[in-house]
């Protein structure tokens, strides 16, 4: 269950901050490749502090994603991006240490495998349709509808008794 709800929020996440972010920078805020470069280093910059608090902040990977969408300028849009970097830094680890805790050793091969394959599988198909659906809704409107999706899968997620709790299963 988790690798499917994964799957669509990578999904969901990537191809609106990969496919329609750097157009909508370019163009809808007129800033070019000039300002896009700063948002991506943002992001890569709240990764380090993400890594480093792992243990001491909640689990909120990308839900800044929906922000996007009422972004009104570059340093705004950075704010947010350093935001995502923190946050997938930390559900990162979590969900890496979760791996490595929870899943005997003799099966970490196959469940990483299994794992990067379902959680990358629909990245293709966003990165396909993420700008025909920029180019009919608005870059506002996919950033929003992404968000709600990531969001939404978070919350199902959680609706599991042993992801709140973040607990080893009873052998």
């Amino acid at each position: 269950m988790a690798i499917v709800l994964f799957s669509v929020l990578n999904a969901a996440e990537a191809g609106p901050r990969k496919i329609v972010l750097p157009a909508s920078v370019g163009i809808d805020l007129a800033d070019g490749s000039t300002g896009f470069g700063p948002v991506l280093s943002a992001s890569g910059a709240g990764a380090l502090p993400g890594f480093l608090l792992a243990d001491a902040l909640p689990s909120t990977q990308n839900r800044g994603i929906i922000l996007v969408g009422f972004a009104p300028s570059i340093p705004f849009i950075i704010v947010l991006a350093v935001g995502q970097g923190v946050c997938s830094a930390i559900v990162g680890l979590l969900w890496q240490t979760s791996i490595n805790e929870f899943v005997p050793v003799r099966m970490h091969g196959r469940v990483f495998s299994f794992d990067m394959f379902g959680s990358f599988s629909l990245l293709p198909f966003s990165m396909a349709i993420s700008g025909a659906l920029a180019a009919a809704l608005g870059s506002r409107t996919v950033f929003m509808l992404g968000g709600a999706t990531v969001i939404l899968c978070a919350a199902i997620g959680l609706l599991h008794p042993r992801a709140r709790r973040f607990e080893k299963p009873a052998e």
